[in-house]
């Protein structure tokens, strides 16, 4: 950076990049925010649905099937929707960090060139 000039220049795309970063990581969050509470909100109707079933159950057997079979469906949904959070936070942080990394890259290069 041969000037006061380009040093503003580079610091100025330096704030952008963080800028940027932050408005994609603050979306991603709320995305995924509005996943989850979307999901939470499935679960109590299925939770309500089941103990409806449960409540009208003909037998003490019947019951506990219906309870069995509605706590398998509650963890396999749950293991399937944290999987589902963990990839898209591993996503929303490559996103986010994406143009942090291309002005690290940017001042390897200009460093580079000025040595």
């Amino acid at each position: 950076m041969s000037t006061v000039q380009d040093y503003i220049a580079f610091s100025q795309g330096n704030i952008e990049a963080f800028v940027k970063a932050s408005q994609i990581y603050v979306q991603g969050v709320q995305d995924i925010s509005k996943q989850v509470v979307a999901f939470a909100q499935s679960q109590i109707n299925d939770n309500v649905a089941s103990l409806k079933a449960i409540a009208g159950a003909k037998s003490i057997r019947e019951a506990i099937e219906l309870q069995t079979g509605a706590a398998r469906s509650n963890v396999e949904k749950v293991f399937a929707e944290v999987a589902r959070v963990n990839e898209a936070s591993v996503k929303l942080v490559e996103q986010a960090f994406a143009p942090i990394a291309a002005r690290v890259k940017a001042a390897n290069q200009a460093f580079s060139r000025a040595a």
